[in-house]
């Protein structure tokens, strides 16, 4: 497994103070500080990342951050390849587009998401691989867009 979420790209970095449970590669909601809430709704592109501690700490991304750390994330605009969390139950191939599970992770986007307001930006990225889940949450690298 890799141990980094960033693989390709110069997104804006940023830091929060988290107010719930993020761990590296969730999609987040920077203005509240927690993972990204509604599922198959418009999210802005932003992702927890590792940071320098967690590194040298030699922790693996699967290390969450707790409420009141220190989190740092990136802010996407198009093109960077991050190494996000999927929900349980889906069968991605590469190209599928990708939405908010409404937990931090990501899910196959609906064939309704682009139909109301509040989810005509829905599609955050496109799988650079196929993954399928069943009853624990993967990682797959993917092409924010």
């Amino acid at each position: 497994m890799d141990n980094v979420i960033l693989g390709r790209g110069r997104p804006g970095r940023d830091e929060i103070i988290a107010a719930g449970v993020i761990t590296p590669g969730d999609l987040v909601d920077p203005q509240a500080a927690v993972v990204h809430a509604g599922a198959q709704l418009n999210a802005e592109k932003v992702f927890a990342d590792v940071n320098t501690f967690h590194e040298q700490a030699g922790k693996s991304i699967e290390q969450a951050y707790v409420s009141g750390e220190s989190t740092p994330v990136l802010m996407c605009s198009g093109g960077e390849r991050i190494y996000a969390r999927l929900a349980v139950s889906q069968t991605i191939a590469a190209g599928d587009p990708l939405a908010s599970a409404g937990n931090g992770q990501l899910t196959a986007v609906t064939t309704a998401a682009a139909t109301a307001d509040t989810a005509r930006d829905s599609i955050v990225a496109y799988a650079a691989e196929a993954v399928t889940t069943t009853g624990a949450v993967l990682r797959i690298w993917i092409n924010v867009a």
